[in-house]
């Protein structure tokens, strides 16, 4: 990896400002002719590729970034937290998502709820653990959530 064009600058960097990313990646050890390596260049370069990265910028499987956004600039905190606990980020995970929101949510069984996060669920289980502390305090436990994980719910709306 090759960094240039270091600096130090008076202003901080924030979101929005870059005017883009470039990219060199080198893949080695490819077991393909040369032929189809260059049709497979070929194909990216005319048709272009799936973006991965997505998932950040436009949500889970069952709920999307830009409509948790939608109800962050709404100020409806509630909305938005039971957004965030019930998000699955597969089929196989709608299930146990939406028993966690049942619990906090109708049945105010938080500490049930919080024995079902797994180690991936580390947004929901901020919300949730704020809740554990202050039920119904739904603002101040989105505002637990990091400034850059917040923001990125308003810039996907």
């Amino acid at each position: 990896m090759k960094i240039g064009d270091l600096k130090q600058v008076d202003k901080e960097l924030k979101l929005g400002m870059l005017k883009g990313n470039w990219f060199s990646i080198a893949i080695r050890f490819i077991q393909a002719t040369k032929e189809i390596v260059e049709k497979n260049v070929l194909n990216i370069t005319e048709k272009g590729f799936i973006n991965y990265f997505g998932l950040q910028w436009f949500g889970t499987y069952t709920i999307k970034t830009h409509e948790i956004g939608w109800f962050v600039l709404r100020e409806d905190y509630e909305q938005v937290c039971w957004m965030i606990i019930e998000s699955a980020s597969s089929p196989d995970d709608i299930d146990r998502k939406k028993q966690i929101g049942e619990l906090i949510f109708e049945k105010n069984e938080i500490l049930k709820a919080k024995e079902l996060l797994t180690f991936r669920d580390w947004i929901e289980e901020k919300v949730v653990d704020y809740l554990f502390d202050q039920p119904n305090a739904y603002k101040n436990a989105f505002e637990k959530l990091s400034w850059n994980t917040r923001i990125i719910y308003v810039h996907a709306y």
